[in-house]
Parts: C-alpha cells; sequence; structure tokens
C-alpha cells in the first residue's frame, strides 16, 4: 500500500472529511456534481456562488447583536424609564439606523472573502431580511388601528418622517459599509484543499437529523429564560412595569452563551458522523430558540384576557416580528461559533 493509502485508512470521522468542510461552489463546474438529497439551500455548495453566499451573509448579519445590546447597556446604565416607553421605541430606531453601516460592512466583507461579486446583493439583503417584513406588519397593523380609530395608529407625518430617516439615513449608512467592507475585506483563513467531488453523506440516525438537532439546541436554551420572557409577554401586553433591566441583561448574555456552546456542540457530532453539510444547520439549530419562544407567545395569549381581530392582529404580528429577530440573532451567534471551531480544529489537521 502507498503512503497516501495509509493515512486515509487513519483519518477516521470528522478528520476524514476534512475535504468536503469548507466545500465552495467555484469547484462545482457541472450541474451534475450538485448532490441531489439537499433539503434546505447549502451556500458555498450550490452553484451560482454569490447568491447563495450572499443569502448566507444576509442572514447573518441582517439583525446585528449590537443593536440588541445598545439598547440593554443604556437600560442598565439607567437611561430608559420603565413607564416611558416612547422613549425605547425611539431609542431602538436610531440604533437601528446608525448600525446598518455595521450590517452593510459585515456582510460585504463576508461576502467578499468568497466571491468576487455579490457583495451588493449581500448588503442590500442585510437592509431589508429583517427590516423588509417588520415595516410590511407595521404597516398593515397601522392601517387596522386607523380603521378601528384608537390611538396607537401612527399619524401621517411620523411615518413620513420615519420614511425620510431611512431614506436619507439609513440606505447611505448601507452602501457606505457595503463598500468599505468590500474594500477593505478581512484575508480568508486558508483552509484544507477541497475535494473536486462532494463526499456522499452516509444514512444517519434520527437524532442526527436537522430536526432532532432544532428541537435540543432551541428547548435548552428558551428553558433558561422562559421566566424573563413572561416577565416581557406581561411588560408589553399586560399592565406590569419590569424594572430588573440588569437581570435582563445577564439573561441575555446566558441565552447567547448556551446557544453558542451547543452548537458547537452539535456541530462536532454532525462532522463526527461524516456529515459535511453544517452552513444552514447551524443557523437552524441556533434559531430553533425563537421557534420555542412564538410557541409560548401563543400560549400566553391563549392565557389573556385578550380578544377580537384587533388585539389578535397586534400580539401575533409583532410578535411574530419578535421572535423573527431573535431567530436571526441566535442564529447568527450559533454559525459565528461553529465556523470559529470548525476552522479551529480543522487548522490543527492541517498543521498536523
Amino acid at each position: 500500500w502507498s503512503i497516501a493509502d495509509e493515512d486515509e485508512e487513519k483519518e477516521v470521522g470528522w478528520k476524514y472529511i476534512h475535504g468536503d468542510v469548507f466545500r465552495d461552489s467555484t469547484m462545482i463546474h457541472a450541474p451534475t456534481l450538485v448532490p441531489q438529497n439537499l433539503v434546505y439551500p447549502k451556500p458555498l455548495v450550490l452553484s451560482q456562488s454569490s447568491t447563495k453566499i450572499s443569502k448566507l451573509v444576509s442572514f447573518k448579519f441582517s439583525y446585528k447583536w449590537e443593536r440588541v445590546l445598545i439598547l440593554f447597556v443604556l437600560a442598565f446604565l439607567g437611561v430608559f424609564h420603565p413607564y416611558s416607553r416612547g422613549t425605547l421605541s425611539s431609542s431602538i430606531l436610531i440604533s437601528y439606523i446608525l448600525t446598518t453601516a455595521v450590517a452593510g460592512y459585515s456582510s460585504a466583507s463576508f461576502c467578499s472573502q468568497y466571491a468576487e461579486t455579490g457583495w451588493e446583493r449581500s448588503a442590500l439583503l442585510a437592509g431589508i431580511l429583517f427590516s423588509g417584513p417588520f415595516l410590511l406588519t407595521a404597516f398593515f397593523l397601522n392601517i387596522l388601528a386607523a380603521y378601528f380609530r384608537v390611538t396607537t395608529a401612527l399619524p401621517l407625518g411620523t411615518i413620513l418622517l420615519i420614511f425620510l430617516i431611512c431614506t436619507l439615513v439609513a440606505i447611505p449608512l448601507l452602501v457606505l459599509g457595503g463598500v468599505v467592507g468590500h474594500r477593505y475585506k478581512s484575508d480568508l483563513q486558508s483552509f484544507p484543499v477541497t475535494k473536486k467531488c462532494p463526499r456522499e453523506i452516509p444514512s444517519l440516525s434520527w437524532y442526527r437529523k436537522t430536526p432532532a438537532q432544532m428541537f435540543l439546541a432551541g428547548l435548552l436554551p428558551f428553558s433558561a429564560i422562559v421566566l424573563e420572557l413572561h416577565n416581557l409577554c406581561a411588560t408589553i401586553w399586560g399592565y406590569k412595569i419590569y424594572t430588573s433591566p440588569g437581570i435582563l441583561f445577564v439573561t441575555f448574555v446566558i441565552l447567547a452563551i448556551l446557544t453558542a456552546m451547543l452548537s458547537v456542540g452539535l456541530t462536532y457530532f454532525q462532522l463526527a458522523a461524516e456529515d459535511h453539510e453544517w452552513w444552514w444547520r447551524s443557523v437552524l439549530r441556533g434559531g430553533s430558540t425563537a421557534i420555542f419562544m412564538f410557541s409560548y407567545c401563543t400560549y400566553f395569549y391563549l392565557k389573556s384576557n385578550m380578544s377580537g381581530i384587533l388585539q389578535v392582529a397586534f400580539f401575533f404580528g409583532y410578535s411574530a416580528c419578535i421572535c423573527y429577530a431573535f431567530f436571526l440573532m441566535l442564529g447568527t451567534v450559533s454559525f459565528q461559533a461553529s465556523l470559529l471551531f470548525v476552522r479551529r480544529i480543522y487548522h490543527a489537521v492541517k498543521s498536523e
């Protein structure tokens, strides 16, 4: 036997798929090389590199953690008064708009590491992946509130002001961040050589597949935050006043740490089973906590005294937006943790 054959036999588990774990779509030159058993879109695997990568990047950076961390820090310092909800709403809008430059920079920089083109689309998707559905939902609910003549309906002047701020401030900042991120992209770390043909994934047990991993990765973090989630729902949709931002901040940090740890562990188990399609699964695992959150919101509504089409639309509309935001944030944390872990272990293999 040759030395290469002996080395290949020594490689087991996650080491055996070192030629597929960082698979780039530039390695695929024919449609026949695309695996036929893909359930979810895999960036860096399918053809049309810039399109798939931009979807991943926009998913990854569309709702940045710093937007939430800024609010938590301000609340922790006592800037927000518990009885002043208007100040909190204004701060959310301002922090979101000012950090669009960071979102454009991050998405364009990450996309440019893998493809020469497509960073423009990536930056655009980073700007609309969350704000687009949220604005559509808010617009529909505002029309509904105006029809029922309730005080929650925003006046036309406020709507025009928000539109001008987004047009004259948010979009230029997003474009500026994208241009800077494309020009000053960080260097891509050297990965193991990718094989020309993707390795066939062996048959997996049910507990190694995506639904089971999403259930486990979502249930454990949710169990750590369910009490604070109840207090938030009672504050937003009830008459209670939340006065413990410090506890909320600690809970938020615990949620992020648990999501990252579970993502790393489940990614390792997946690679040990010789399943190299971890990219989108890491995002879905982290974001699955938001599914449990929305389920609890439904339970909270059923236990409340709310009724009528107006309350149903407002509750489920804004609850869906909040849970969607957490899906993007926790998916970002999960993917980033898995990416750093995979880069680390395979860089160590290459060093050997």
